[in-house]
Order: structure tokens, then C-alpha cells, then sequence
């Protein structure tokens, strides 16, 4: 009895092991002819989020021309909610540095941050500190008390509030009648000198994000005015992309003596009769740093303020990965398929006598990446004159190069010519990366950029 029982058990098992995984069962329903079926299965790839991804991406090759459709619409809104909760999530740090001087620990914060940080050149202290695990802001701002630096400050003096006269207030609204700016925004490392002064310009902060959101309240001009003005400063972390300017909007104050502020959410512009204030930089960039100047109603120019809230909107560029060739330099010889066949050979790794990184590449099979509407292939490349992308336009823009800290190079030069017989293409890029011990770097072929939006409250307490 007992070899039989052994045998039947066998048996159950090999049956399990072949039957399809209810993620697969419910890809196969992509192409049910049954619309509830589809529709159904569509919200239960969707709800298992990234681990349906690799089973979603190899099944796109596979299915009828409607269930890819629905696999790619599918991927696309995962991808989304994941970069929503990658740009929202603040990056976690623990900085612990004991009797380190100031030097070494910028080194290493550099390295292992993704950031470039400039010091003052002078006597350098020496640095013990144990932030533990927390946002990278909180652990920035920990980093400047125990080194004695400060932020610069590049608002100093050019924030105070100027009145204007009536007469002057339409030819101001002239001036500002101009587009938004437009393009993306790259993290520029806070600069930061000695702390020998305190702070001028003192801000309340909220550091538990991503963004990073300080607030000054900014001096009145005129006793009895009505009006309070903040200068309102959003700074991402390290290794985000804002794709413009984000907009900031003021919803509560709790003020000194305990009353409650609710703030009409539309902006409040003065007309011509009534006195108008200009402040420097409001919502320009300006040394990466992104300044607003918000002005809400206030019954008493004396009165303090304990907490203010509101929220940012904020657009970011992210760039979904299709696949990637890690540890380059050690990759020649060797070729990585990713994404709906797409395949890049290294034909060559190397520095040159600059100390850059180049590589050469064998591009092959990328017919998928071709742009898919008129809108994508048609490119306005001056008056008068417009280019059409092909396939290999979009691959150049794609490729990146990664450092184990998280640091993204797009190439400084990159060439390409395609192949005898149209089989592919050479390419040729260089890239400015510092060379480290391990030249561990990745090179990564990303799908066109994306955008995605993303809303965070934020509070600061105690304006003076």
C-alpha cells in the first residue's frame, strides 16, 4: 500500500505543477469574447500590481492584437501607480559618521546620495553623527547642524514685499503675461557656507516627503494691511525630475491665539484701485530652488501664526525601464534581449583618454519602439522645418547610464549609422561618469518619458 500511496501522491503533485497560475487564467481572459470577462479580468491583473508585470510583458508577444492592447493599457496604469508611490515616498537615509572630518563625510554623502554638495573652503570640523533611518530631508537638515552649515540663502535680499501704485499695477499684469515656463526641472544640490550668524531669513519647514516645502512670512510694508504674504520654497530630493513649475496653494492657518483661517482657494489678484505688492522671484526658478509668493486675507498684521497648512501639485518626468545591461564595462562580448525582443550586444566598454565612459552598441529588433501616433514621429525642429522620428530616434533618447547610488547619466555625445542590410545599428555614446573603484555602472534602455502627477499636504508651525 505504501509504494501506491507514494505513487498517487507523485501524481497530485506533477498535476499542480502543471496547471496554469490564476495571474496566467486571467491573462488568457484578456482575449475572452465575453466584455464582463474581459473587463473583469482586467481590474484583477491590475489589482496584483508589479508582480503581474514580467507575466503581463511576456504575454504581450504572445496574444491576439486586443489582448496586447489590453496588456500594454494594463502595464501602463501599473507603472503609474508605482511611479506615483516611488516620487511620493521619501528616499530613507541613515547618515553615522563618528569624529569624521567634514571633507570625508561629504565625499561619502556625495557618493552614496546621488548629490553633489559644495562646502566653503576653510578649517574643516570634524563631524559625529547618527540620524538613523529617516526622510532624506531630516537627515540633510541633521547633516547641517552637526557640520555648523547653513543653507544659502539666495533670497536674502531680494524678498521683501514692494507696494506699487495703481498707476504701475496694469503695466505690471502686462509683464506678466507671458507662458508658463516649460521643460523639466533637475535637482540642483542645495549650496550651504559657515553657520556664523544665525540664520537671516528664518524658515518653518515640512521635511517628511519627497518635496521638501519651507515657508517664510514675509514682512508688510503698510501698518494696518490687511494681507499676509509667504514666500513658499518646494526643493525635490535627490535623483527626481519636476517637468515644470508645481503649483502651491495655502488652505489653513491656525493662528497665535488659537482662531482657525480657512483660505478661499482662488487666487487673490488686487484690481487697480487697490494697493498691489511684487516680490522677487514668485514661481521662477532659480538656482533649482522653486519660490511661490501666496498672499491670503489677514485681520491682524500682529497676529502670529501656529500652524499653516496646504498641499503642492507637482508634475514629474519618469522614464519606465524596459531592460537593462548591468555591469557594462564587463559586458563586452555579451547581448541582453529585453522588452518585445529588443537586443543590445556591447561591442565595447571603455575609458577614454578624457577619463569618460564609452560604449559601443549593437541595437537590433527595436521596430516596437517606432512612435505610435503622427503627434510623437513629427518633431518641429525650427521654423519652417520638421523632422520624422523612426525607431532608432526614440532608442537614442532612451539610453541611460546608472550608478550603484542611484545616479542617472544621459550621454554627452551619441552617434549612430545602421547596419549593411538594415540589420540593426552600431551606436556610439560617451558619457561624462567619474570613474569609481568598481566602474559597476548599468546601462539602462528606458521607454519614452512619462508624465505623472501627484498631489502631498504639507504643514509647517510657528511663523514669525
Amino acid at each position: 500500500m505504501r509504494p501506491l500511496a507514494a505513487f498517487s501522491i507523485l501524481a497530485i503533485c506533477s498535476g499542480f505543477a502543471l496547471a496554469q497560475t490564476p495571474a496566467e487564467v486571467l491573462v488568457k481572459r484578456l482575449g475572452s469574447p465575453n466584455f464582463a470577462q474581459r473587463e473583469q479580468a482586467a481590474r484583477q491583473l491590475e489589482a496584483l500590481g508589479r508582480s503581474a508585470l514580467p507575466l503581463l510583458r511576456a504575454a504581450s508577444s504572445e496574444v491576439d492584437l486586443e489582448s496586447r492592447r489590453r496588456c500594454f493599457q494594463i502595464m501602463e496604469r501599473i507603472e503609474n501607480r508605482i511611479f506615483i508611490q516611488e516620487v511620493t515616498d521619501p528616499k530613507t537615509v541613515n547618515l553615522k559618521f563618528v569624529d569624521v572630518p567634514l571633507e570625508d563625510v561629504v565625499q561619502s554623502m556625495q557618493a552614496h546620495l546621488a548629490m553633489r554638495i559644495e562646502v566653503p573652503e576653510a578649517k574643516s570640523p570634524r563631524i559625529t553623527l547618527n540620524t538613523g533611518d529617516v526622510p532624506f530631508w531630516r537627515a540633510w537638515s541633521q547633516f547641517c547642524e552637526a557640520a555648523g552649515v547653513e543653507e544659502a540663502d539666495y533670497l536674502r535680499p531680494a524678498s521683501r514685499m514692494k507696494k506699487l501704485r495703481p498707476a504701475d499695477f496694469a503695466e505690471l499684469l502686462d509683464g506678466l503675461d507671458r507662458p508658463q515656463p516649460s521643460g523639466s526641472v533637475r535637482y540642483v544640490a542645495p549650496r550651504v557656507h559657515r553657520a556664523t550668524t544665525p540664520l537671516g531669513m528664518p524658515y518653518a519647514e515640512d521635511n517628511r516627503h519627497s518635496v521638501r516645502v519651507r515657508v517664510h512670512r514675509l514682512p508688510a510694508e503698510a501698518k494696518g494691511d490687511r494681507q499676509a504674504a509667504f514666500l513658499v520654497e518646494v526643493r525635490p530630493e535627490p535623483g527626481l525630475e519636476l517637468a515644470g513649475v508645481p503649483r502651491v496653494q495655502i488652505k489653513k492657518v491656525v493662528c497665535s491665539d488659537g482662531t482657525t483661517l480657512d483660505v478661499d482657494a482662488k487666487p487673490q489678484t488686487p484690481s487697480p484701485d487697490q494697493p498691489a505688492y511684487l516680490a522677487s522671484h514668485s514661481g521662477d526658478i532659480h538656482r533649482g530652488n522653486l519660490f511661490h509668493i501666496k498672499r491670503i486675507a489677514w485681520p491682524n498684521r500682529d497676529l502670529g501664526i501656529r500652524e499653516l497648512h496646504g498641499f503642492v501639485q507637482a508634475e514629474f518626468v519618469v522614464r519606465p525601464k524596459l531592460f537593462d545591461v548591468p555591469n557594462v564595462m564587463k559586458a563586452v562580448g555579451k547581448a541582453a534581449r529585453g522588452f518585445e525582443g529588443i537586443e543590445a550586444k556591447v561591442i565595447d566598454a571603455e575609458r577614454n583618454d578624457d577619463g569618460d565612459l564609452a560604449v559601443r552598441l549593437r541595437l537590433s529588433d527595436i521596430d516596437s519602439l517606432k512612435p505610435s501616433t503622427t503627434q510623437q514621429e513629427i518633431v518641429r525642429v525650427r521654423p519652417g522645418f520638421i523632422a520624422v522620428r523612426g525607431a532608432i530616434d526614440v532608442a537614442m533618447d532612451c539610453l541611460e547610464l546608472h550608478a550603484p547610488n542611484g545616479r542617472v547619466f544621459r550621454p554627452e555625445r551619441a552617434t549612430h549609422r545602421q547596419l549593411d542590410g538594415g540589420k540593426g545599428y552600431d551606436v556610439s555614446l560617451t558619457f561624462a561618469a567619474p570613474e569609481t573603484t568598481k566602474d559597476d555602472y548599468t546601462l539602462v534602455i528606458t521607454k519614452e518619458r512619462r508624465i505623472v502627477a501627484v498631489e502631498f499636504a504639507f504643514k509647517v508651525g510657528e511663523l514669525r
